[in-house]
């Protein structure tokens, strides 16, 4: 009985885990690829000044771009950026034997 009751609760949990995924994935899909140049660069703890000056743009688009990727993702700090990148990704695919 306590087997079958962890099997549920296994089921449950990875579905849990696929859902929020899928919400991630869809969210992080509305970005645009400048965007997402953006995003990568915030995780990695580039500031704004470099990422403008190596996309060649002022800081002021940056931080525009920035305010857009919060939007979209429906976010409101880094911390939650990166927990919806994680997120995002098929962490199964990675995990080795």
């Amino acid at each position: 009985q306590q087997e079958l009751l962890d099997a549920i609760r296994m089921a449950f949990q990875q579905g849990r885990i696929a859902r929020r995924r899928k919400i991630a994935v869809s969210k992080l899909e509305l970005l645009t690829a400048d965007e997402r140049e953006v995003l990568d660069m915030i995780i990695k703890g580039v500031p704004s000044r470099v990422i403008a000056h190596k996309q060649h743009v002022s800081v002021r688009t940056i931080e525009n771009r920035r305010h857009h990727i919060y939007e979209k993702t429906q976010t409101h700090s880094i911390a939650q950026l990166v927990r919806m990148v994680v997120e995002s990704q098929d962490l199964s695919e990675s995990v080795q034997d």
